[in-house]
């Protein structure tokens, strides 16, 4: 590859990786504050002593969240560039995208997960990600 041709491909996909570098971030830092709220906060109710999950439990399920949102976001064409749109658009891709990973980890968590996973920390999860 020529250098010319690396340079105008990094100049081209750098803000694509820039976006999704953030979205990761932001994506597993809501989770992380999604659990500190159900399990430190207790909130919405508290969590009786033997529904207690360390962190680490949930990692299996933040990586499938994360990577599930990142899918979503690109299918709804959150990542593709475009001139002129306003917040609203971008604000109902993100809704889009977590109801519709917030249903699949429900489902997931309901057929087949194990079923320490908190149902509130996922509904926490979904809200704090479109907010």
């Amino acid at each position: 590859m020529t250098h010319l041709l690396r340079e105008h491909l990094f100049k081209r996909y750098r803000g694509l990786f820039l976006t999704l570098l953030l979205d990761v971030v932001l994506i597993n830092l809501t989770f992380a504050l999604s659990y500190y709220v159900r399990y430190e906060l207790e909130l919405p109710s508290g969590v009786p002593e033997d529904s207690r999950a360390p962190y680490s439990a949930y990692l299996p399920l933040q990586a499938g969240y994360t990577l599930l949102m990142l899918i979503f976001l690109a299918v709804d064409g959150a990542y593709t560039p475009r001139r002129g749109g306003n917040w609203l658009n971008e604000a109902y891709r993100v809704f889009n995208a977590s109801t519709t990973v917030g249903v699949i980890v429900f489902a997931a968590i309901f057929f087949s997960l194990p079923a320490f996973y908190s149902r509130a920390l996922i509904i926490l999860t979904v809200a704090f990600t479109v907010v």
